[in-house]
């Protein structure tokens, strides 16, 4: 079973899209953050390329991002799931996650999207997509994002 962490966040400029505001939400330039498990890797939605991770999550642990710099590291804050089945993660379920660190607000907001076939006791992944948002000061950018979660 997954763990994600949850809050709201309130700002005053919003933007979408990887940055506007000079705030920028960019790929980590050490793409072998938080490889151990369990563990998450979001890209943005619009990247088709590997290795490309804008947002890595140790769950249960600190998280890693990039916004236009070195990688920033962030704690987890708070969790809230949304789960429709309860003891096993299925297609739809939705969690928010919050974390802080580095000067920076983080909210992500997902859904599962692709669960293991029931028939195979060896798969621990899934598949989510949702939205990243990156708050510094007054200043939020919100991009979305889709990744890869490994349980085991």
């Amino acid at each position: 079973m997954r763990h994600h962490f949850a809050a709201l966040l309130l700002a005053t400029n919003t933007h979408f899209g990887p940055g506007g505001s000079g705030l920028q939400v960019r790929p980590l330039q050490y793409q072998s953050r938080a490889e151990d498990s369990p563990a998450c890797a979001f890209r943005l939605a619009t990247s088709s390329e590997l290795r490309t991770d804008v947002f890595k999550w140790a769950i249960g642990d600190a998280a890693w991002l990039n916004v236009g710099g070195p990688d920033v590291k962030v704690q987890v804050v708070r969790e809230q799931n949304f789960p429709l089945r309860k003891h096993e993660n299925s297609v739809g379920d939705r969690s928010i996650n919050e974390f802080k660190g580095g000067g920076l607000g983080v909210v992500l907001e997902t859904k599962i999207t692709k669960v293991c076939p029931k028939d195979n006791p060896y798969c621990e992944s899934w598949y989510e997509e949702g939205t990243l948002s990156v708050t510094k000061g007054t200043t939020t950018v919100k991009v979305q994002v889709k990744g890869a979660c490994i349980s085991g």
